[in-house]
């Protein structure tokens, strides 16, 4: 099961932190947990070098990672409900 968790801090992540990327590396390490989806966007360096640099330890810990089409694993042509929206 995936659960999703939003919180403000993570929505402000890159804003309140923007350009320290081991901000953003311990942050993932500290609060990854098995079934979250962490959405980072790539319009903050530092978001895309803190992920990268956490990458290979959160691979070492187990962590699978799939796009979002992988992981609800949408059919062309389906139609789901409106709360996947």
């Amino acid at each position: 099961m995936v659960r999703r968790l939003y919180s403000q801090e993570r929505q402000r992540l890159g804003r309140k932190y923007p350009n320290d990327v081991d901000y953003v590396y311990n942050y993932l390490l500290r609060h990854v947990d098995k079934g979250e989806v962490i959405i980072l966007h790539d319009t903050l360096k530092c978001a895309v070098e803190g992920f990268l640099k956490a990458l290979p330890v959160l691979i070492e810990r187990g962590y699978t990672f799939v796009t979002v089409d992988e992981l609800v694993q949408l059919s062309p042509g389906a139609v789901y409900p409106a709360s996947w929206r």
